[in-house]
């Protein structure tokens, strides 16, 4: 070991293991480190922070699409069904007529 590297280590108040400052508890008893605890959940936290930042972007583009999707499937169904009953009152106008005069 070099002097850099065990000037670097900590000691634990619980058992007096050596340990890196960046851990978050003692890896020989358990003991929690709050400094280096700190650091890590911070850490996470950033990263949670960029995946939920991501997401959103991800989220509004998706929405977008899907919200334009359902318009055109919505007017879709709508002018079929408007021509579905056009067709129909039309066929049985039709009906009506050759049944009168015929």
């Amino acid at each position: 070991m070099d002097s850099n590297s065990a000037a670097a280590k900590i000691h634990c108040v619980n058992c007096g293991g050596e340990f890196d400052p960046h851990e978050a508890k003692c890896p020989y008893c358990g003991t929690m480190y709050e400094p280096g605890a700190e650091k890590q959940y911070m850490k996470k936290l950033d990263g949670i922070r960029e995946d939920m930042e991501d997401l959103n972007g991800l989220a509004l583009s998706e929405t977008a699409t899907e919200f334009k999707s359902a318009v055109k499937s919505t007017v879709i169904a709508i002018v079929l069904i408007v021509g579905a009953i056009l067709l129909l009152a039309g066929l049985w106008y039709l009906w009506d007529f050759l049944r009168f005069y015929f």
